[in-house]
């Protein structure tokens, strides 16, 4: 059961399928509307709600419903030629109604006698290849396809022994396709020919041979497998089908030598028909779809088609569609406790309605017949499509295919703080209205880096800017609000950095690192945070001029020093001084550079950052180790064993640092 059976062309009717085992699946449910998606709301065993999609632009002649076929049936009648049925309906004499089977075929009772019977629906084919019929039955029958789903666009044929003449009822004038034969039958092939496969080659097959002899030649090929091999044709020519039984998977195409055959332009071909397969002896209802004039739903589950018991209709009704004539205002905000009024028709009162402003809803306040009164809810900036939606209708159209639109405004109401340091970083708020997460704030004409963002603030990190006064920005979706003069850049909160030590280290051991300067801020008004290569360096020592921490550990290389005080921002250096720390893991030498294949070598490495602690130093000559027996933090002393390679030397320290220079050793006698 389908409910409601009718709804707005615009979309949105919400239907109610009733039924059975729909929440029985793997795979999420699906529902077409005339052939198109119906956006799933909900599914339980026994219901699904889903809103239904546009009315399409050109509506079809015959739509697919329900699995299965329609079955009709007309008794004591006996026409003269199998096309005449095809225009029998149900006003034709013995009509005895219509019925709905799940498969092609069909066992009539035995009281029927003499009777005409009718097929029709859809061929669902479930992959894209060459599809081959058969059709059976006690007398007379046919199957026609028609692309379009009327019976007047099948294709007929005209048959005489030279001559076929193919043509459709609705192809344009005298348009025909003609099928001649030109020459008798010419004389029977003989000879002989070679199959080549999986590199071995079977030799003087007969032109004409049998399908047992052949398949026993396939199969002495042991690559072969087990095959079947069937022959068709006459001694004017022949073909064989083969198929693998055993062997599955894809097949080399068999490589044939005809130049034995002997005939008149005698040649032969090998063909692929299709790689693997199905011979289905009946088409079951997975495959079939009942004809309907009026626009169908359908469901599956699992992929599976459901049955349609009833009235499985849909209609998209223009008289059903609720219209939206105007709106006001076109502007506002949350904030402003905007009210938006929409006049239109078919605005119930007893039903359910709801106003959306594109992605935000508007909380309805009063419905009568030709008007709806709602608030404006909070969001983002915007031009956004005003949208009405009838509860069992759907969505209303616009008068005249126009398109209502409101544009949600934003404004910035207050920044703190509002000044910061020449170097940036200063942790800048923007409260206001209109923004989102994606909004983009300019302090003067440079991207402030936002970290957080919501409806009313956004939090972002100033640029570094000679000092001065800029204007403030927030942009959303293409609409821009501006603070003038809102933001000061100012050297006297503008931390300084003079000196720090030391500006090299090893990666091993416990450094602090002294910083030097000025406008470091205090214990009473500010905090103060230090980063080397991204990590916190913990401050243990603080005051306006002096900050102490503990470095932390990290990789060989150089990184960059931050001292952020908080409110303020990001210190600067003076006089150009370069602010990052060097972290060091080298190796400048070794020896001796050649020793016994078998091992018991002492080898001396020499360079910087080595953990005093043996085990702690990791040495390898290629994948082979050297076992280290001593170390300091400029010299290494290890025993290699049994290698006889060359190898690239490498140092790894307990932070896993790589040393800069490498030494390749030579090991033999």
């Amino acid at each position: 059961m389908i409910s409601p059976s009718q709804g707005s062309i615009q979309g949105g009717t919400v239907l109610t399928i009733s039924g059975q085992f729909f929440d029985q699946t793997d795979s999420p449910v699906r529902v077409l509307v005339g052939g198109q998606a119906c956006d799933i709301l909900n599914v339980t065993e026994n219901s699904i709600c889903c809103k239904t999609p546009p009315k399409p632009e050109v509506l079809r002649t015959v739509y697919p419903g329900g699995r299965g076929l329609k079955l009709e049936v007309w008794n004591n009648s006996r026409p003269v030629h199998l096309e005449e049925i095809l225009e029998y309906n149900e006003k034709t004499p013995g009509y005895m109604g219509a019925s709905w089977v799940d498969s092609t075929s069909y066992i009539w009772p035995m009281e029927q006698d003499t009777f005409v019977a009718r097929f029709s629906g859809f061929l669902v084919a479930p992959d894209s290849d060459v599809y081959r019929f058969y059709i059976k039955g006690d007398d007379r029958y046919a199957i026609y396809f028609s692309q379009t789903g009327h019976p007047k666009d099948k294709i007929i044929t005209n048959e005489t022994e030279n001559e076929s003449v193919y043509r459709g009822n609705n192809w344009p004038g005298e348009s025909k396709i003609r099928i001649q034969r030109i020459q008798a039958a010419s004389p029977p092939l003989s000879g002989s020919f070679d199959i080549q496969a999986y590199g071995h080659i079977l030799k003087g097959l007969p032109a004409m041979v049998s399908a047992v002899d052949l398949q026993f030649a396939l199969q002495s090929v042991e690559e072969v497998g087990r095959v079947s091999v069937t022959r068709e044709g006459t001694c004017a020519g022949y073909s064989w089908n083969i198929k693998w039984r055993s062997t599955c998977g894809k097949q080399n195409l068999l490589q044939i030598n005809d130049s034995n055959i002997i005939g008149e332009k005698a040649n032969m071909t090998v063909t692929k028909i299709k790689e693997g397969g199905l011979f289905r002896q009946r088409i079951l209802g997975d495959l079939l779809r009942t004809p309907s004039q009026q626009p169908q739903v359908e469901v599956y589950v699992n992929g599976i088609p459901a049955k349609c018991s009833g009235d499985c209709g849909f209609t998209w009704d223009p008289m059903a569609t609720p219209l939206v004539w105007a709106i006001n205002p076109s502007q506002g905000t949350y904030e402003e406790s905007t009210i938006l009024t929409i006049s239109g028709s078919g605005f119930s009162p007893n039903s359910t309605i709801s106003v959306s402003v594109g992605p935000m809803g508007c909380s309805l306040l009063s419905v009568v017949e030709n008007e709806i009164k709602c608030q404006i809810l909070n969001g983002s900036s915007g031009h956004f499509p005003v949208a009405v939606s009838v509860a069992d209708v759907g969505l209303a159209r616009n008068v005249e295919g126009q398109t209502f639109h409101f544009t949600y405004q934003n404004r910035i109401s207050h920044i703190w703080p509002a000044s910061g340091s020449l170097a940036g970083g200063t942790l800048l708020s923007v409260s206001g209205f209109g923004f989102n997460e994606n909004s983009k704030v300019l302090v003067g004409n440079e991207t402030c880096n936002v970290i957080e963002g919501d409806l009313n603030k956004i939090t972002c990190r100033t640029p570094k800017r000679i000092e001065g006064t800029v204007d403030i920005s927030v942009i959303t979706n293409g609409f821009q609000a501006t603070a003038k003069d809102a933001y000061s850049y100012n050297c006297l909160q503008t931390p300084v950095i003079t000196d720090f030590s030391p500006k090299v280290r090893t990666i091993q051991g416990e450094v602090n690192l002294t910083i030097k300067g000025y406008n470091f801020g205090n214990e009473i008004t500010q905090n103060v945070e230090v980063y080397v290569g991204g990590k916190p360096c913990q401050i243990f020592q603080w005051n306006f001029t002096y900050i102490r921490c503990l470095l932390p550990k990290l990789s060989p290389g150089k990184h960059d020093i931050y001292v952020e005080v908080r409110n303020w921002g990001f210190a600067s250096t003076r006089d150009k001084l370069n602010a990052s720390i060097q972290y060091t893991l080298e190796v400048t030498a070794m020896f001796p550079q050649r020793g016994s294949l078998y091992g018991g070598t002492e080898i001396t490495i020499m360079g910087l950052g080595f953990s005093t602690i043996p085990t702690e130093n990791t040495v390898l000559l290629g994948s082979f180790p050297c076992d280290v027996i001593s170390s300091s933090e400029n010299v290494i002393k290890c025993i290699l064993h049994s290698t006889g390679n060359t190898f690239r030397i490498t140092s790894i320290g307990e932070d896993s640092g790589i040393s800069q220079h490498l030494y390749v050793v030579n090991y033999g006698t």
